[in-house]
């Protein structure tokens, strides 16, 4: 289905596929339950697969080796549809995620991922309306990483099963290795948090004491809060 979706994006790609193109695809919205228009869908998997290959979140490896390195098979996957838009305004996103469930109730620091206290951004707010005695005027800036966690590189093997969108023929015996983070595996927060705090402190950046998602660049003046 994505292939054929492509194809028609090949020749126009402000062209709708009717819905009743795909009569046995049926799609509903994870977040409000209703069923969502399936050519919408499926041109959003279509995108978020095209992020996948472009960051190369994985590489297709022999499923035998997840059996020697995991002790286990390759972990399953699914999508995520969602309508973040309305019926008149829609906005379809698709996000494929690993399907990695705790085994145990134990938590371990290397699956950890701080968490910003709101006084982290009260105190954001309170810098930036302090101008008194300021050389230069103070702004407030939000940014958004999109897909953050394929940013991040995997810090163990893990192994996920071939998306049937980019399942091949050959593929039969073989699985996916994370050369990236993916959404859904348990430590992909936790990677994500070592990757932008590595790279803050390396343009500059000071991490917080009281909270690791505060930074600080003294030389700049800047202070800079992330939820990640």
């Amino acid at each position: 289905l994505i292939q054929e979706i492509n194809e028609v994006r090949l020749h126009d790609d402000d062209s709708v596929v009717e819905h009743n193109s795909y009569p046995d695809v049926v799609s509903y919205d994870d977040v409000s339950g209703k069923q969502l228009d399936t050519s919408k869908v499926m041109l959003a998997r279509s995108d978020e697969m095209a992020y996948f290959k472009k960051h190369r979140v994985y590489r297709k490896v022999p499923i035998s080796l997840c059996y020697e390195i995991a002790g286990t098979g390759p972990i399953d996957t699914r999508w995520i549809d969602i309508n973040k838009g309305d019926t008149l305004n829609p906005n379809y996103r698709s996000r494929l995620v690993a399907k990695e469930i705790k085994r145990s109730n134990s938590s371990t620091p290397d699956m950890f991922a701080a968490t910003p206290p709101i006084e982290a951004l009260r105190f954001i707010m309170s810098c930036a309306a302090s101008q008194k005695g300021s050389k230069r005027k103070k702004i407030i800036m939000s940014n958004d990483v999109r897909r953050a966690y394929f940013y991040a590189p995997s810090v163990r093997r893990v192994f996920i099963k071939i998306p049937d969108e980019d399942f091949e023929e050959g593929d039969e015996e073989m699985c996916a290795e994370l050369d990236f983070s993916m959404y859904g595996t348990r430590d992909a927060a936790h990677n994500w948090e070592i990757e932008y705090t590595n790279f803050l402190t390396g343009v500059g950046f000071v991490s917080g004491t009281a909270s690791p998602c505060h930074f600080q660049h003294p030389g700049r003046g800047i202070d800079l809060v992330v939820h990640g």
